[in-house]
């Protein structure tokens, strides 16, 4: 159920930009814009030109056109509905005489959920699910109304995906799963199984416009927990599920489960020339490592070829990495060879002798770091890799000479040792993080839970899958940047940790956005440092960590930028005293008062990366 309010005493208006007056929705706000109205201060002129457009995610480069009208006269406000309700961070309108702009008026769509009683008796003893406790991060208050026996109660979650576990206290062979949705909905959702709340099975995946009398699945599975995950569900743009039924047999009691460890599993160390040669092997057939011989020379950012005396194609340079942009040199200069990136395609034809080289080449970079990715690279590109998908980039990225590359693989199973020294329960952890598709905003501090439960198998793989990959990259010499400690915290740690100073964060794009500890607070630099060495422990070493206390807004309280970015690079050097912090440069950040805070340590301590350069170079101008 939603109802409409009016928000506009709530707006903080901007500095005008040109001819567009700019007002910023405050991150509190979560509710979708329905409606805005433009009024004006002088009823006798004419604008000419009027545009209303929308921000959304406090990118005020990327805008949405909302209304464009031409020969617009002041006698009446300008009212604009939206055929669907949009989130948005801020309203802007543009026109030809902007001081006539009076102020706007902004409305918003509240959803309430309704929480319907049923007061009547509800005995559902043939359901197995009938009366067993519900886990869910969404609503747990009213989880009980999913098993209560009721098909009128409703339980809801404020958006999708959303997930409820069904706690069966027995292992079953279930036969059959009955889910009672409002009827006439357009619902995707699925059904998971799993004896020891851990490891799931899919058991269903539907699709379905729901009917009156439930949804009836047919499944043949053991199962002590039976999740269900609704993925989209018309409607309200909540979730909403009356019932959810279970048939079968009882098997046996399900026995005490110890929480699971996450073990930094030894990696085989890799050695260079292994390293290269199977790279080598990989990208063109084992056959052509007997071209070449490679070398480490103390030449800094070059590599060198020469005509050995037998014959090989001799590389030298100051790393494995460096080495590598040597062979993809020699390979598309004299082979006409060409290796990219997986999916682009490769020309491989390879002659038949390697081709002779008259003289010695030498090439040299200026740039002392050859960097690659950002956070939102690992989920909207890399979400589900594995071994070899990797193994592929890392070739790719070895051939093109990168030697830092940003890497929060395995950051999962960091944030869940973390999480249980400060008491949280495996259950808790699972809650808290985010699915592959959605953890880079994560570790940007942007949200949290969101695409979850994530189970502690899957946390390990992601740590296995970590390690292998950082130990050819240590073989290469490339520098990991792994995701540092700004402050971010887990769901109810104010709760926990009631004298700590913990500052909301409000919300970021409709979701809920993760509370930060204040860094001036004496909890900060112990939480840091037992970040620092949980990471290290299942990580390994590093002298590079990327974090942004603020990206794309953020609350700091009555904390200035300034003591912010003093606090966060002092842990980092309370670490690793080379530590070196790695900033995205994004929308406004860095602000200037970032950039003072580290100032007061040295600028050999900070790498700004200016993400948006190719259209609005800021770093330059800081």
């Amino acid at each position: 159920m939603s109802r409409e309010i009016e928000i506009t005493s709530k707006l903080q208006r901007l500095s005008n930009k040109k001819n567009t007056v700019i007002w910023a929705i405050p991150t509190s706000i979560s509710a979708p814009i329905t409606k805005v109205v433009v009024n004006f201060s002088n009823s006798q002129a004419n604008t000419n030109h009027l545009l209303i457009q929308h921000a959304f995610n406090h990118v005020l480069s990327d805008l949405t056109d909302d209304l464009q009208l031409d020969d617009v006269t002041t006698d009446n406000a300008v009212v604009y509905t939206f055929p669907t309700p949009k989130s948005a961070s801020h309203i802007l309108v543009t026109c030809t005489h902007p001081e006539l702009i009076a102020g706007v008026q902004v409305f918003v769509s509240l959803q309430e959920a309704v929480i319907v009683e049923d007061t009547s008796s509800h005995v559902d003893l043939a359901s197995i699910s009938y009366g067993k406790p519900v886990h869910t991060k969404e609503d747990e208050e009213h989880a009980e109304l999913l098993t209560d026996g009721s098909a009128i109660t409703t339980w809801h979650a404020p958006s999708y995906p959303a997930y409820a576990d069904v706690m069966l206290q027995a292992i079953y062979r279930l036969n059959r799963v009955q889910v009672y949705f409002p009827a006439k909905h357009q619902v995707r959702f699925r059904l998971y199984g799993s004896t020891d709340g851990n490891t799931f099975t899919r058991l269903a995946d539907i699709s379905t416009v729901t009917q009156l009398d439930g949804e009836s699945i047919c499944v043949d599975a053991e199962v002590a927990v039976l999740r269900l995950v609704v993925l989209s569900q018309s409607g309200d743009g909540d979730v909403q599920v009356h019932q959810i039924r279970a048939f079968g047999e009882k098997l046996s009691n399900i026995p005490v489960m110890a929480s699971l460890p996450l073990v930094a599993h030894p990696v085989k160390v890799i050695s260079l020339t292994n390293a290269l040669n199977g790279l080598i092997t990989r990208r063109l057939g084992a056959t052509y490592c007997d071209w070449f011989e490679f070398a480490l020379s103390p030449l800094p950012q070059q590599f060198t070829l020469t005509q050995s005396s037998d014959q090989h194609i001799k590389i030298t340079g100051d790393s494995g990495v460096t080495i590598a942009a040597g062979l993809n040199y020699y390979l598309k200069h004299w082979c006409q060879v060409n290796l990219n990136q997986a999916g682009m395609g490769d020309q491989v034809r390879m002659p038949d002798q390697p081709p002779k080289l008259k003289t010695p080449i030498m090439r040299q970079t200026a740039a002392k770091y050859r960097y690659a990715y950002n956070f939102t690279t690992h989920s909207y590109t890399m979400a589900h890799w594995g071994k070899n998908e990797w193994q592929t980039e890392l070739d790719w990225l070895a051939l093109s000479g990168v030697n830092l590359v940003l890497d929060p693989t395995g950051h999962e199973a960091v944030w869940a040792l973390f999480l249980r020294e400060l008491g949280y329960s495996d259950q808790d952890i699972a809650d808290e993080i985010s699915a592959p598709t959605f953890a880079a905003w994560q570790w940007m501090g942007n949200i949290n839970g969101i695409g979850g439960p994530m189970s502690f198998k899957w946390i390990q793989q992601r740590l296995d899958l970590a390690r292998n990959n950082h130990a050819f990259m240590a073989a290469m010499g490339m520098q990991i940047v792994l995701p540092g400690y700004g402050g971010l915290l887990p769901d109810g740690f104010a709760e926990r940790f009631p004298n700590c100073n913990v500052i909301p964060q409000g919300q970021w794009c409709s979701f809920s956005r993760p509370a930060m500890l204040a860094t001036d607070d004496p909890a900060f630099d112990q939480l840091a440092a037992k970040f620092y060495t949980i990471q290290a422990e299942l990580l390994g070493t590093t002298h590079f960590w990327a974090v942004d206390p603020f990206h794309e807004g953020g609350n700091a309280g009555d904390l200035s930028p300034q003591l912010v970015a003093e606090r966060v690079l002092s842990a980092m050097l309370g670490h690793d005293s080379h530590a070196v912090w790695v900033v995205q440069s994004w929308q406004e950040n860095p602000t200037p008062g970032l950039i003072a805070g580290i100032h007061k340590f040295s600028k050999k301590h900070a790498l700004v990366l200016d993400l948006y350069a190719e259209k609005n170079t800021t770093v330059a101008n800081r």
